[in-house]
C-alpha cells in the first residue's frame, strides 16, 4: 500500500522591505530610467523622479535619457555606455585605435524581425558580433548601477 507523504510549503511572513520602484526606457536611440521612492510614493503616489545626470560632449547639454550604445574593448569587456561611450569611441577613432574595440548603437531593432535564443549575435559597427544577451546585459547592469 502506497503511503501518501505530506508537503509542506514554507511561508514567507514577511516582505523585503523595497526602497523604491525603477523603470527603465530601453530606446532604439536613447535610453534612460525613472524612479520612485518608497518615502515619495507614501506622501504622493505621482511623484517620480528621472536622472537628470546624463551630460553630453564637453559637458554643454544635459539630457534626461543617454544614447543607446555601448563600448566593449578588444576583450569584449564592458568599457563606458552612452555620452561616455561615444566620446570615447570618437577619440579612438581620432587616434586610429578603434579597430580592435566593439561600438554598438542603433542595434535594438535589428533584433525585431529575428527570432530571438541564447546565442542571438548582433553586429557593431564595424559588422563583428558578440552576443545580444551580453550587449543588452551590461546596459541593463549599467543603468542599475547608474541609478543606485
Amino acid at each position: 500500500m502506497a503511503t501518501q507523504q505530506q508537503l509542506t510549503v514554507p511561508v514567507i511572513s514577511e516582505k523585503k522591505d523595497k526602497l523604491l520602484v525603477a523603470a527603465v526606457d530601453f530606446g532604439t536611440t536613447y535610453s534612460g530610467y525613472a524612479f520612485s521612492l518608497k518615502d515619495d510614493y507614501k506622501s504622493d503616489p505621482t511623484k517620480v523622479s528621472i536622472n537628470q545626470n546624463w551630460v553630453a560632449g564637453s559637458m554643454a547639454l544635459v539630457s534626461l535619457k543617454a544614447p543607446t550604445c555601448i563600448l566593449f574593448d578588444e576583450n569584449k569587456q564592458f568599457h563606458s555606455f552612452g555620452y561616455e561611450a561615444e566620446n570615447n569611441y570618437s577619440e579612438l577613432a581620432l587616434d586610429g585605435e578603434h579597430h580592435k574595440w566593439y561600438f554598438f548603437r542603433r542595434f535594438k531593432m535589428t533584433l525585431h524581425s529575428k527570432r530571438i535564443k541564447r546565442d542571438t549575435e548582433i553586429e557593431d559597427d564595424k559588422g563583428r558580433k558578440m552576443l545580444a544577451k551580453t550587449v543588452f546585459a551590461e546596459i541593463i547592469k549599467y543603468l542599475k548601477n547608474h541609478l543606485l
